[in-house]
């Protein structure tokens, strides 16, 4: 399993992976600032890996998402919407095929991408992570409780 998060610190841009090593509580610091953080109740979470709370602030609100980045997906809709566009008035079955390509690649990439589980309150993402039925997937609702 793997957290990420960033960091909490403002003047900091760090992006922190940390792998725990399942010893209850554990310390560490960013790499960048030194700013020391710790992770509550890594043994649990490293043996069963199944979350039941954030282990970085203890939110037990988390949703799943897919592991894909958004910005590649659009580039991937607009590039092809694009190529689509300009071929249209010249050869319409080659601007189809490009939007059934787009629309074929989506596919083979949602099943194939796994999921991560995140937490609403701070964001922290937990890689590698069993399903947990109380997790769903993302609701506006519920993230708006922590703006």
């Amino acid at each position: 399993m793997k957290i990420r998060f960033a960091c909490r610190d403002e003047q900091c841009p760090a992006l922190i992976e940390y792998r725990p090593l399942g010893t209850g509580d554990e310390t560490f610091a960013c790499p960048r600032c030194r700013r020391e953080y710790t992770l509550r109740d890594t043994a649990t979470l490293v043996r069963d890996h199944v979350l039941r709370k954030c282990a970085l602030c203890g939110g037990e609100e988390m949703f799943i998402r897919k592991n894909f980045p958004q910005i590649t997906g659009l580039l991937i809709v607009g590039v092809a919407g694009l190529i689509s566009f300009l071929y249209l008035r010249t050869n319409a079955a080659l601007a189809y095929g490009v939007l059934g390509a787009a629309v074929l690649a989506d596919v083979i990439i949602y099943y194939l991408i796994g999921v991560v589980t995140v937490c609403y309150r701070c964001h922290t993402e937990y890689w590698g992570a069993s399903h947990n039925e109380n997790h769903d997937w993302f609701d506006l609702a519920t993230s708006e409780k922590y703006l």
